[in-house]
């Protein structure tokens, strides 16, 4: 179990809204926030955040939960993690032991991340102690002082075998644990272990919120061992995936965030160096080419992107397989051209921040990058090269998702080659066709099974906005009528309706007749009776509710869109006499709508019986009655 105090505390000082803006570009609609989902790739944003239920929903793929939750699922947290670096955000102790008990307990998860975080305090401690003199002095010619140092958490390996295993054994991690975290090798059928890093300068690797999650590692020796490679990385590990994996984001996230793009370089040294003079939007992928998750999730904070990679050739070249992965995604792709051989890195050493804006400030489109490639390497001399070069860099324009783009760079290209109007044309035509052969296969009908991600309460509506006044339940063919949906909106805002719907008006589960408005009903009144809210069910360890009747009225909560305009000026008062007319005409509503089909269903009969003829003239009495209830000011 964990600290209820602390998760109350956490719940009513931390502000889901500023933790999603993190990681998601949210613009305020009404009362709540709205953004694209950082959990399914969209175009149409239809993840919405509301602050004042502290909740979030997303009608595209159905994630939905509080803060805790979100915590976990964005950045793969367990609960005591999540509740630890809310805890920071809120200005709150948070106490754990590290006694040899609490180690065993803790989850492998858990376990992996301290070791990953003791580790990088112990290669911390290592640089600034005499034995890290000679690493010290090698990020010393690199120009890193202490400030960038300690902005990056740069340390040290000792090159012993087993310094960092020692350490951390004395730390109640055991051998099996530093195996999970990477940080130990195992010799094959034996059981002899030694320390993965040895004798390098360390660059840890952080998650968006600054969580330890893998090292990067330089051998800065002048003669490496043989065999030895210059880099070596952590492997994959529970807690990281390089594939998802980006060096130096959570220090230039919020820098991003403010200047609405982002410099992508290649190495660890080049990302320190851009900060040191001031790029503090520079970030690298982690020891692997880039992948398009982790544009996707660059994506959250800008849509400019500007490529700086090596003017070698396999600079060029991982410049050119980067375009190829953003373009799809709708970044503004942007290339750096640097000086044959050089890197970000040098050109800052040797010839001063100045040079590299210059450089950032020539950055070419996407397109005119590709000419001036295959122009320097004459490629477009014959017919069959200018050609290649056409369809390439079309097919390219037409991967991109804003089509209001596609006139631009189609004229740039004609510019660029000296087409004619005829070609011009024709270079329009290979576009639509490419376009048309995408969109039939994006429009191949692909059946969804029951349980599919794409399944929501709203009958597919990605959008919020398009979603209809019935909501579709997670049990098959069963749905909430409009006057349901306010009753129970309504029970679920305002708790304090629950005792006057109980109590004064005699509401049980009799007086629905579907399981599911039944389930929910009854759910409302347990969450009300054990003084709970729809905001801190999601992260409850143990839990007797229905996790889809909790889901959806997470859903019925958030779905913006109202039941019909005579609900709608009727729920979005905040005068308290008006929530007790919504409660009283709803369940009116409902028992009518009970009364009128018990009442069709005896009058289709073709003979009645005596007992059946009183049973309608009674039913019919009911209904006249209920209708001017309904109908009554009073």
């Amino acid at each position: 179990m964990y600290n209820t105090r602390l998760r109350d505390e956490i719940l009513e000082k931390v502000d889901l809204v500023d933790v999603i803006s993190e990681v998601v570009n949210l613009k305020r609609r009404g009362a709540n926030y709205v953004g694209l989902c950082p959990f399914h790739n969209e175009k149409t944003p239809s993840f919405t955040v509301s602050p004042d239920k502290g909740l979030y929903k997303c009608f595209g793929c159905g994630k939905a939960g509080n803060v805790f939750t979100f915590m976990q699922d964005y950045y793969n947290l367990t609960f005591p993690e999540a509740m630890r670096e809310l805890s920071t955000k809120a200005g709150l102790q948070f106490e754990e032991n590290v006694s040899p008990k609490a180690a065993r307990e803790m989850s492998r998860q858990e376990k992996v991340s301290k070791a990953l975080e003791y580790a990088n305090i112990f290669y911390q401690n290592s640089l600034s102690d005499k034995i890290g003199a000679e690493a010290m002095a090698y990020f010393r010619r690199r120009g890193f002082d202490n400030a960038i140092i300690e902005k990056f958490g740069l340390g040290f390996s000792p090159a012993e075998w087993n310094e960092l295993q020692k350490f951390l054994n004395g730390m109640n991690f055991s051998n099996e644990d530093l195996l999970d975290a990477g940080l130990l090798i195992k010799k094959e059928g034996a059981e002899k272990y030694w320390d993965r890093f040895r004798g390098r300068a360390m660059f840890p690797i952080m998650s968006p919120t600054g969580k330890v999650i893998g090292f990067g590692a330089r051998d800065f020796s002048k003669v490496r061992p043989y065999n030895s490679p210059k880099y070596l990385n952590s492997p994959q590990t529970i807690v990281y995936d390089k594939s998802n994996a980006i060096y130096g984001l959570f220090q230039a996230k919020n820098e991003i965030r403010n200047k609405k793009y982002v410099i992508l370089s290649e190495g660890y040294a080049d990302v320190i160096s851009l900060h040191k003079a001031g790029f503090s939007q520079a970030i690298a992928s982690c020891g692997t080419s880039l992948t398009t998750g982790q544009l996707r999730i660059l994506l959250r904070y800008a849509g400019k992107l500007y490529i700086s990679y090596d003017g070698d050739s396999a600079g060029i070249n991982a410049s050119l397989k980067a375009i190829e992965l953003a373009l799809p995604l709708g970044f503004d792709v942007n290339v750096v051209s640097l000086p044959d051989g050089e890197d970000p890195d040098s050109v800052i050493e040797k010839h001063g921040e100045q040079m590299y804006r210059r450089c950032l400030d020539d950055a070419k489109p996407f397109v005119d990058f590709i000419y001036e490639q295959r122009k320097k390497n004459d490629e477009l001399k014959s017919p069959k090269e200018k050609s290649d070069f056409v369809r390439y860099v079309v097919k390219l324009i037409t991967s991109i998702p804003d089509r209001l783009q596609h006139d631009f760079f189609i004229r740039r290209v004609a510019t660029l080659m000296n087409l004619t109007e005829n070609q011009l044309r024709d270079l329009y035509r290979n576009k639509t066709n490419i376009e048309n052969t995408v969109r039939q296969n994006e429009n191949k009908i692909i059946p969804l099974r029951a349980d599919d991600s794409r399944s929501d309460y709203n009958g597919g509506a990605g959008n919020p906005e398009q979603s209809g006044a019935t909501l579709v339940s997670l049990m098959p063919e069963e749905t909430l009528s409009a006057a349901e949906i306010a009753l129970f909106r309504t029970l679920a805002d305002f708790p304090e309706m629950m005792p006057y719907c109980v109590e004064k008006l005699g509401v049980s589960e009799n007086n629905f007749e579907s399981d599911l408005s039944k389930e929910v009903f009854s759910t409302l009144k347990k969450i009300h009776e054990r003084k709970h809210t729809l905001q801190y069910i999601p992260e409850m360890e143990e839990s007797d509710y229905d996790d889809s009747v909790v889901q959806f009225l997470i859903d019925m909560v958030m779905n913006r869109e109202t039941p019909s305009d005579k609900w709608k000026d009727f729920y979005t008062t905040d005068v308290v006499f008006d929530r007790k007319k919504i409660v009283s005409d709803a369940l009116i509503t409902i028992e009518l709508r009970k009364t009128e089909r018990n009442l069709n269903e005896l009058s289709s009969k073709p003979e009645l019986t005596g007992e059946e003829l009183q049973k309608v003239v009674e039913l019919t009495m009911r209904r006249n009655k209920l209708k001017d209830s309904l109908n009554s000011t009073e």
